[in-house]
């Protein structure tokens, strides 16, 4: 194959890895308010499982989990089989009760793309510490305002919650959701190629401009925390993505990759379990 096909063979791939498609029909209001607050109940779910507390008070928390979801029986339906199966069944690993919990590093960009929060606050590379039930709840118009899960799953099994936040809530325009998608992409790809001798040699943006040959995926590097000497992102005020420890960046692969997941998700007509964020 001649160099100039191979290039272009290599672009396809990477579209294709990272979920780029020609056409992208959006999630609708009221799928993306489903997946929150399915992603809040299994998040919640594996608190429950093995979480601080004792564990009559986990139990407790669990059954008022499975009380809202009854109630709101129109999040329970929207579950795929496996989804389901958690809230019911004993999980009976760590690494099922981590990946369960790791559904809430999805919420934050799912509020932001539905407007119950103005921006996004939680850098990409960072775990999502972000107190987003109050905001959720401020858009019931309900009082008091709940601060924890469990209250606000609590209230939300007294309240037509799902209905007040529908007649509130509406999709930020396409074209902002797909701007934030690049630059989640661009950080889940960042995370991933973690201490990269380029990054220490060449511009970012032109390492992004040659990988992925797209003019908006380049665009979206200049409203990103390039370096001042343009080589590599920022993680701080000066520190560059490529000092931080190995850990930290496995942890920034996985935080990246569920925010990236979730603006594919919102983009596209595909599930939730058949989206993926490969690469």
């Amino acid at each position: 194959m001649d160099p100039a096909a191979l290039a272009e063979e290599r672009m396809a791939d990477l579209k294709v890895s990272f979920g780029f498609e020609e056409e992208e029909l959006m999630k609708t209001s009221e799928e993306v308010l489903n997946r929150i607050f399915i992603n809040l109940a299994l998040s919640e779910r594996s608190v429950c499982q093995k979480g601080g507390q004792p564990r009559r008070y986990r139990k407790e928390r669990l059954k008022i989990l499975r009380n809202w979801l009854e109630k709101e029986n129109r999040i329970l339906q929207a579950m795929n089989e496996d989804e389901k199966k958690m809230i019911y069944k004993h999980m009976g690993t760590d690494t099922t009760i981590k990946e369960l919990y790791w559904h809430w590093e999805a919420e934050e960009v799912l509020c932001w793309a539905v407007n119950i929060v103005d921006q996004i606050e939680i850098p990409y590379y960072k775990k999502n510490i972000r107190q987003l039930y109050s905001a959720i709840d401020a858009f019931t118009g309900y009082e008091p305002i709940t601060t924890g899960p469990s209250e606000m799953i609590y209230k939300f099994s007294k309240i037509d919650a799902m209905d007040a936040l529908l007649s509130q809530i509406h999709m930020r325009p396409q074209e902002e959701i797909e701007a934030e998608r690049d630059r989640a992409m661009i950080w889940h790809w960042r995370a991933i190629e973690k201490k990269a001798d380029i990054f220490k040699k060449e511009p970012f943006k032109e390492i992004i401009e040659r990988t992925f040959q797209d003019p908006e995926i380049t665009k979206a590097v200049d409203s990103m925390p390039v370096a001042p000497d343009g080589k590599d992102l920022l993680v701080g005020k000066k520190k560059k993505f490529y000092g931080l420890s190995g850990d930290y960046m496995d942890l920034a692969v996985i935080y990246a990759g569920w925010r990236h997941k979730a603006l594919e998700w919102v983009l596209n007509d595909e599930s939730w379990e058949d989206t993926t964020a490969d690469t």
